[in-house]
């Protein structure tokens, strides 16, 4: 063991995931370059040499930092600057060169002196309007990529591989300088394709790896990190069978992993494959067929230990357990000594005792058991000059603290003195105060209850033992409410209105049918007015004021049409004002317009040549009835993303009416088809949120200014508070969606609430609610970037006043008609099978 190399963070002293390993190998940054650069490019990247890293994006690739972690922080310290030695339960495994260029497939050759890659880069840079002395940094990139889309092949071309090379085979910062020269090579296909690329990702991503603080509470590490988990797949045998996912029939075995993020511990699943297989079952090191187990490198340096492993792994002659035997032997041969963190204990004290002398009386110093008796003496004589000091300190401390309590003693004695005093006064106040009340309260007692002064009275008060006594109290007069009305003073200025009194009451005296407010019968209501018109001059003869009349309260000129054909119920939503040129939702279809409708479909039928592909079938899927549809076809009738799309892009049309027949002009209609887009991004949102570069059509719906065949020209947030839009769960179901923008929420309506638990229907729409703030935050201005929250909205499934498809079948109508009326400021009443 002596030769070979030790533990980096020694034993029982690996560091634990404290957080999440962060990177910067985005690979959802190098699938945005797709929809920028054209399939074109893309088909190019994927066929280059580095098109292994394009295909990986477009796999279902999961990573796992917690694998990598786990692996990494059992390096051993080695010398080697190109290579990673991990042990794994004393079973050592290594990642180089040959390992990278196993899996990925990518060219590791040693590099060549010459290239043709010095050529003149002035124009390239030019257009990409930075420096000539550095390459892009991926900040760079991604506004080139803004403005490239018009540019020729060759130009796009080479910026598809400056991304590839700065997100995926350096894996830089976004801030850091692709180096010139191999920014340079882009602009020669040919020194493009020959350039060992994986030489470049190898040496970048161990350069990472070794500078890593892993014992730090979160750390960083660059380059193509994603094969580090391939790595450990393909190492550790039993984690590529548990949580590997392997995929047969690839090409490299970088495509042959789909990996997971399952939760597990380390040192269980070791202890687990040791009970079941004796040993931890690794591939120390991987080679190609042929080729040299010592990958070469001009700068690398020697480490005996690391050749002394190679060759015996080489060999089969590995000791078993030889790490932790050597750990074993080292706590046992040291001396007890309190516990320490350092390392290095050992080597100080070994240091330490060397510089001492060997021969100390030859400098005529005493032997080690005379010292020790000086020493005693010392101590004694320290000890008792300690003890005279201790006393001396006591008695001057006695004595301070006797004088401070015979001064204290004297205060207390005069402060109590002084409270006698005052008590003694308080008490003969009160002594003449009693002897006043008690002269009182002898003369009322004489008077017998017959004093002059009413307010004192005798009365008969029951004890606790229910015998009876006297007691003199104090009575309080009765209280009396004063009128309501003045006292009546006779006058002459009266008037006789009784005949009109008797008259109104012989006319009208019979109760109407109606105890509400309004009268069904308008006779009623005519002489009920008379009787309250009689009343009230009797009442203002006689002075007596009477309330003002009620006010007769009028709807708005916008909700003086509340009501919808002949129903009673109000179907306008609380709170909204309705538009002007708002329409009924549920109006029957007029019948000369379907007629219109039936003749066209009849003539396509007969004629299909020169029609539009598929509208027949479009119509004939929403016209027909479920009771009609064929039996051995269950989804006949359901809604597709077409009618969804059609039906968005009619609501759209309306919208742009002026003025417009919803309820508000701050509100606009997504497209189903960019809506399915946006959901299927959501996977690679998810890997980094904060790096995630959001495609130009984003860009364009927040503005408005998409679908093309209806712009709206307006500004979500600016413009636009309100978002509706469906969506389609697994393609079986459809459920409608009100986002507001400005309370940050969304609500779900869904007219088969049994299809879905909650759980499954927040799952589904929290990619909108997530990737929101990042949208919004993408079109801010920079002044206004770092105000915007990024927080998830929040999710609200509404359920009361939902309809609900019974029958089934018809949630794509229902969904439909929910953001209709929900547009237009409309309940649900009326929406049903």
């Amino acid at each position: 063991m002596a030769s070979y190399p030790g533990r980096y963070y020694g034993d029982r002293k690996i560091p634990p995931q404290k957080k999440s390993m962060h990177h910067y190998c985005v690979l959802g940054n190098i699938g945005s370059i797709k929809e920028s650069l054209g399939d074109e490019v893309w088909s190019y990247l994927l066929n280059s040499p580095v098109g292994c890293i394009c295909k990986l994006v477009e796999s279902d690739f999961i990573w796992s930092a917690k694998t990598v972690h786990n692996v990494i922080t059992r390096q051993l310290a080695t010398e080697k600057n190109h290579e990673i030695w991990c042990l794994v339960d004393d079973q050592p495994i290594r990642f180089s060169l040959c390992k990278f260029a196993a899996i990925s497939g990518m060219n590791s050759q040693p590099y060549e002196e010459t290239g043709t890659w010095d050529t003149d880069h002035k124009e390239l840079w030019g257009d990409m309007k930075i420096s000539l002395t550095d390459g892009p940094s991926w900040d760079d990139l991604k506004e080139v990529l803004r403005r490239c889309r018009t540019w020729s092949f060759d130009k796009r071309r080479m910026v598809g591989c400056l991304c590839v090379i700065a997100v995926g085979v350096l894996g830089l910062h976004s801030s850091t300088k692709i180096p010139l020269k191999f920014a340079k090579t882009v602009l020669d296909v040919e020194a493009f394709e020959q350039f060992p690329w994986g030489r470049v990702a190898c040496e970048s991503l161990i350069e990472f790896v070794k500078l890593a603080d892993l014992n730090s509470k979160s750390y960083t590490i660059g380059g193509f990190v994603p094969i580090l988990q391939i790595w450990v797949y393909e190492a550790i045998t039993i984690l590529g069978e548990r949580f590997g996912n392997k995929i047969d029939g690839m090409e490299v075995p970088l495509l042959s992993w789909a990996g997971s993020r399952k939760r597990f511990n380390f040192d269980d699943l070791v202890l687990e494959e040791k009970n079941n297989q004796v040993k931890v079952r690794v591939r120390h090191i991987i080679v190609n067929n042929g080729e040299d187990p010592k990958p070469r490198w001009s700068d690398d340096t020697e480490d005996v230990g690391v050749d002394k492993l190679l060759e015996d792994i080489l060999h089969d002659r590995l000791p078993r357990n030889v790490w932790s035997l050597e750990a074993e032997s080292k706590s046992k041969g040291k001396e007890p000594v309190d516990e320490s963190d350092d390392d290095f204990v050992e080597a100080c004290i070994s240091r330490t005792a060397k510089n001492l002398p060997r021969n100390n009386k030859r400098k005529g110093e005493t032997s080690v058991k005379e010292s020790e008796t000086v020493r005693k003496g010392e101590i004694e004589q320290k000890m008792s000059s300690m003890e005279v000091n201790v006393s001396a300190k006591m008695a001057s401390i006695e004595g301070k603290v006797g004088s401070k309590m015979a001064s204290m003693e004297g205060m207390v004695q005069g402060k109590l003195c002084q409270f006698e005093n005052e008590l003694k006064a308080v008490k003969e106040l009160e002594k003449n105060a009693s002897k006043e009340e008690a002269m009182h309260s002898s003369g009322s007692l004489k008077d017998d209850g017959n004093s002059k002064d009413p307010s004192w009275m005798v009365m008969q008060k029951q004890t606790s033992d229910g015998m009876t006594m006297q007691c003199v109290a104090r009575s309080t007069p009765a209280f009396v409410k004063e009128a309501v009305f003045p006292p009546y003073k006779p006058t002459d200025d009266l008037i006789d209105i009784t005949d009109e009194v008797a008259k109104a009451d012989d006319a009208t005296m019979a109760k109407p049918t109606d105890s509400g407010s309004t009268f069904s019968n308008p006779v009623e209501h005519a002489n009920c007015n008379k009787v309250d018109m009689a009343l009230n001059a009797l009442a203002g003869a006689l002075g007596v004021k009477t309330p003002a009349p009620k006010r007769n309260k009028q709807k708005a000129p916008s909700q003086l049409s509340p009501f919808l054909g002949k129903s009673a119920v109000s179907r306008l939503k609380d709170g909204v004002i309705r538009s002007l040129r708002a329409y009924d939702p549920f109006h029957e279809i007029e019948p000369f317009k379907m007629a219109q409708l039936i003749e066209r479909i009849n003539e396509e039928k007969e004629n299909p040549i020169g029609s539009f592909v598929g509208s027949c079938n479009f119509y004939k899927t929403l016209m027909t009835p479920k009771e009609r549809w064929p039996k051995n076809d269950l989804k006949f009738g359901w809604l597709g993303e077409c009618h969804i799309s059609s039906f968005a892009h009619l609501l759209r049309k309306r919208f742009l009416c002026d003025p417009t027949p919803f309820y508000s002009t701050r509100i606009a209609f997504l497209d189903q088809c960019w809506v399915s887009s946006w959901y299927h991004d959501y996977k690679q949102f998810a890997i980094n949120t904060m790096n995630f570069m959001f495609r130009e059509s984003y860009i364009e719906v927040m503005n408005g200014v998409y679908p093309y065949y209806a712009i709206t020209n307006k500004k979500w947030v600016a413009d636009v508070d309100h978002l509706y839009f469906a969506h389609n769960i697994k393609g079986r179901h459809w459920i409608g969606l009100h986002v507001n923008l400005v309370r940050q929420h969304i609500d779900v309506y869904d007219c088969i609430i049994s299809a879905y638990s909650d759980k499954e229907i927040i799952e589904e729409v929290k990619p909108y609610a997530r990737m929101l703030p990042y949208m919004l935050r993408s079109i801010a201005p920079p002044a206004s970037k770092k105000d915007i929250v990024l927080k998830q909205y929040t999710i609200y499934r509404r359920r009361s006043n939902v309809p609900q498809n019974i029958q089934s079948g018809d949630c794509g109508v229902y969904t439909c008609k929910f953001l209709e009326c929900l547009a237009l400021g409309y309940s649900f009443e009326g929406i049903n099978d």
